[in-house]
């Protein structure tokens, strides 16, 4: 008896570095280089670790950047479908306990499909609330961004909003009207078709007088099935500004939000905590809005477009020279 005791103890102590070296694999996928995906990748693996997850010693994660162009040809949009659809066949084959897709794009080719072949998925720094699945999303609220567009002009009169049939965004537009006719502030909304030109579209609300675009929280301005640079550069030839609710928006925006993508990132790290300790089911995951939004100033932009103002604010992070 005593032997067959020292035999299970001697067994127990052979498989203890066994135990120690058991890991958790984790998949990060993104589509296109970002500095906000570096800093919120950055906020998971600090989240995990306060968690007692480490990357190197219990916890495997291994991320996935593919390229990304900014105005894609219809080749390059055939050839990356079939990228994705291979990474994502490739991860399914792996059947890691998590994955994690960083920013819209990522979400929108890799999210649904993964989590339809039962691997746990949650998505990070996207707007969309509508995303399969839970993760972290970050919301602008329509009530800073009238107050962003007050701060940039005073006087402003009428707000020009052009979205598509987006829930998000139909709903973004309608709270921002509100908001904005409590102020006096008329709102002029076009909606837009999946052929139709922003451009043109574009064109007729600055025919109408408008004093400055809000580019909302839509699902074809944040993947950029819409090109928001096409709306930019039609407002900024006619000396209108264009602020946007969606972060990491097209260059020549006068204000955009400035989310902490590092805090983002530890949200996000809290919830696959959970899911790695088997505590969590991701189906039963809250969706967790970030809505501490600051906003970023381009002082390039503001000198084109012949805007001077003082921030007096703390709405604003910071300003760029």
């Amino acid at each position: 008896m005593r032997r067959s005791l020292y035999l299970v103890l001697f067994i127990l102590f052979l498989a203890q570095p066994c135990i120690a070296e058991t890991c958790s694999p984790i998949e990060v996928l993104q589509i296109g280089d970002s500095s906000a995906c570096d800093t919120a990748y950055e906020g998971i693996l600090k989240g995990l670790a306060c968690r007692g997850f480490v990357k190197d010693a219990n916890l495997s994660i291994s991320r996935t950047v593919l390229g990304a162009e900014a105005n894609p040809t219809l080749w390059q949009r055939i050839t990356g479908f079939f990228h994705t659809r291979r990474v994502a066949s490739s991860v399914i084959e792996a059947k890691p306990d998590l994955v994690i897709t960083l920013g819209p794009q990522a979400t929108k080719a890799f999210c649904g499909k993964i989590a339809k072949s039962g691997i746990p998925v949650l998505y990070s720094g996207v707007c969309r609330s509508d995303a399969s699945g839970a993760g972290v999303i970050i919301r602008s609220r329509p009530s800073d961004m009238v107050g962003a567009a007050i701060l940039a002009l005073p006087y402003i009169d009428r707000i020009g909003i052009i979205r598509t049939s987006d829930p998000d965004a139909v709903a973004f537009t309608e709270e921002t009207e509100q908001e904005a006719g409590l102020l006096g502030i008329q709102v002029i909304t076009r909606e837009i078709g999946p052929w139709e030109s922003l451009r043109n579209a574009a064109g007729e609300l600055l025919a109408q007088g408008i004093d400055a675009f809000i580019i909302p929280t839509d699902n074809s301005f944040e993947t950029g099935e819409l090109n928001a640079g096409e709306l930019i550069d039609e407002a900024t030839s006619r000396r209108i500004p264009c602020i946007s609710a969606l972060p990491d928006s097209a260059a020549g925006t006068l204000m955009a939000p400035a989310p902490d993508f590092e805090t983002v990132g530890e949200l996000t790290a809290q919830q696959a905590a959970g899911i790695l300790n088997h505590t969590s089911n991701p189906g039963d995951l809250p969706v967790i809005a970030y809505t501490d939004q600051n906003f970023i100033v381009d002082l390039k932009t503001s000198k084109r477009l012949g805007i001077h103002f003082r921030p007096k604010s703390d709405t604003l992070l910071s300003l760029n020279n």
